[in-house]
């Protein structure tokens, strides 16, 4: 009964024709129709993302009903109008909010997600070669976390720095360190070492000799 009533949270049910009687005080009346559109407005909802460590892809995706558009955006300068967008080789520069709106006609709805990208830690790895044959082969990181070191001649260890005793020839290559650290992050590095071969050598002379001869020494090597 009010001149200019309201409805609250319309639904597709509320959509359709309404008629207005106005009646004045002498009893005449008038009649006024118009006809109400309420659209089916599109929903939509962003699964969260696990944290993801650098380097790794991001992989938006978006539940929605009853979309027809769609407009990312996000750090980094991000935007995308596809519904599933990925991020290739995320650094923490990509980690933050990404928020979704989709649109139907004039309708619209929106969604964020936040996104957490971790650092990998800094890894490095090295040796203070070259080495030759029997020396001692010290592997070395300054890098913080847990290691796991794999080489030649079926070599690994857990060690921050291990060394490796006598070595041989056959330990020469290249040894990698994978470096997690307590995000659960890893680095991988890698250092070459080089074991050279140690020289065979041989000493001889043509003696015994007597008072006043020439001594000859003599020497055979592969060096």
């Amino acid at each position: 009964n009010l001149q200019n009533p309201t409805i609250a949270n319309s639904t597709l049910a509320t959509a359709g024709t309404y008629t207005l009687i106005v009646s004045n005080a002498n009893g005449c009346t008038a009649n006024a129709t118009t006809s109400v559109v309420v659209n089916d407005a599109p929903t939509v909802s962003i699964p969260n993302v696990d944290p993801l460590c650098e380097g790794e892809s991001i992989a938006l995706t978006a539940v929605v009903t009853n979309a027809a558009s769609y407009s990312w955006s996000g750090p980094n300068g991000f935007t995308s109008n596809e519904q599933n967008p990925t991020i290739d080789n995320a650094t923490t520069a990509n980690a933050g909010a990404y928020t979704l709106v989709v649109t139907t006609g004039e309708c619209a709805a929106e969604a964020t997600t936040n996104v957490v990208v971790n650092a990998a830690p800094a890894a490095n790895a090295s040796n203070n070669g070259p080495y030759c044959e029997g020396a001692t082969i010290y592997l070395q990181t300054t890098a913080t976390g847990t290691y796991a070191w794999s080489g030649p001649n079926g070599f690994s260890s857990t060690q921050q720095n291990p060394t490796i005793d006598n070595a041989a020839t056959t330990n020469g290559g290249t040894y990698r360190l994978v470096v997690t650290g307590a995000n659960g992050c890893a680095a991988n590095v890698s250092t070459d070492v080089v074991v050279n071969t140690t020289p065979t050598l041989t000493a001889s002379n043509t003696g015994a000799y007597c008072d006043g001869e020439t001594i000859s020494l003599s020497a055979t090597s592969n060096a």
